[in-house]
């Protein structure tokens, strides 16, 4: 579901509540963890740091990167391609 954010994005310039369609979001980390991955919730840039380590140790296994987005922002590719 966190794919089709940017859409709610292009719906509220267009008069659309953005969140009429939110739906829950699933916790991956414990779900990646739970198969033996690494695993992090990013909201900010330092929430990167356990990627930070796993490289810096070979980036051995599998590491799950759970990027929460901001509906209020807008990455310039999106505004190019789907302009509102």
């Amino acid at each position: 579901m966190r794919l089709m954010q940017p859409k709610f994005i292009i719906s509220a310039g267009k008069g659309f509540r953005p969140t009429s369609s939110n739906s829950p979001t699933p916790i991956s980390p414990p779900i990646a963890r739970g198969y033996g991955a690494r695993a992090a919730t990013v909201r900010m840039l330092n929430d990167l740091d356990p990627v930070k380590t796993w490289v810096a140790e070979g980036a051995p296994g599998v590491f799950v990167i759970d990027g929460k987005i901001n509906p209020n922002l807008e990455a310039d590719w999106h505004a190019e391609h789907f302009p509102s």
